[in-house]
């Protein structure tokens, strides 16, 4: 229920800009962005990479998340916090949804909660607030040395 500030949200970062430290200065220091969550995994290290090209420290400065968890972003300078989606959990509901559907064209839509996993590294600054909570229910995982 709650609505995110327009202003906070910078879902025009690319291909173009991630690597532009005018830009990121811009995000990070003149709006006082403190963290980034991406939709991959592999715009999160790119983002990182820039970040860092353009004098800023990652958690220190501002905190970075991705989705996938790539096996590789456990491997960055900073292991990178990430949201792990179920995959293969994923695929199977959708393929018996289909063929569902096939069988009856008449079914309602429905929606389909599926549970992920976010894994909590270095990335997001987990280590520097020890003590802090993970996550609700238990359902995260913590890969952030003590």
């Amino acid at each position: 229920g709650i609505t995110p500030d327009p202003h906070r949200v910078h879902d025009e970062i690319n291909d173009t800009n991630i690597d532009d430290p005018a830009y990121l200065r811009e995000l990070v220091g003149t709006r006082q962005t403190q963290a980034f969550v991406c939709n991959n995994d592999h715009l999160a290290a790119s983002l990182m990479r820039g970040l860092t090209r353009a004098g800023f420290r990652v958690p220190q400065d501002v905190a970075l998340l991705g989705v996938d968890d790539d096996q590789w972003g456990r491997l960055l300078g900073v292991a990178l916090t990430t949201f792990r989606q179920p995959g293969a959990q994923i695929g199977a509901v959708a393929t018996r949804m289909m063929f569902e559907r096939l069988a009856d064209p008449t079914l309602t839509p429905r929606n389909v909660c599926l549970m992920g996993e976010l894994i909590v590294r270095e990335s997001c600054g987990a280590a520097q607030r020890k003590g802090s909570p993970n996550g609700p229910n238990g359902s995260t995982r913590s890969e952030v040395p003590s």
